[in-house]
């Protein structure tokens, strides 16, 4: 875990983290740099998978950790490995169809990139995506 160790102790005490990376942005401009620039700690993070939103979950922590990255997920064809890491807390996972809330923030369908959302917008879109599935 290298310099990140007490912080993961700190911020996971039973000794299980949840963790999510990324891989380094391939342009210098980018939706994907733009999100990993602009996430903090206390942000919402929405997981979507196969045109739905699969799980939900806050950001406690966030790490740029190379070898603690390369350790957990190893690396990609092109020795990328996913060292934009955020640690999270209250995993929740169901199934929302996505294309409402992608559409309404003005991002394709299906997404392909990481994305970063205003909270303002994203939350009346997502009430209501929702209620409607419920």
């Amino acid at each position: 875990m290298g310099a990140d160790a007490n912080a993961l102790k700190n911020l996971f005490p039973e000794g299980v983290a949840r963790l999510w990376g990324s891989t380094p942005p391939v342009r210098e401009r980018s939706e994907k740099l733009t999100a990993l620039a602009g996430r903090k700690v206390g942000d919402e993070v929405l997981f979507y998978a196969d045109k739905k939103f699969v799980a939900k979950s806050r950001i406690i922590g966030l790490f740029g950790n190379h070898a603690l990255a390369g350790a957990v997920w190893g690396r990609d064809g092109s020795q990328k490995t996913w060292q934009h890491i955020m640690a999270l807390d209250n995993v929740v996972e169901f199934e929302v169809p996505a294309e409402p809330v992608l559409r309404g923030l003005g991002v394709p369908v299906p997404s392909r990139s990481l994305t970063l959302g205003g909270a303002e917008k994203r939350l009346g879109l997502w009430t209501w995506s929702i209620l409607r599935y419920l």
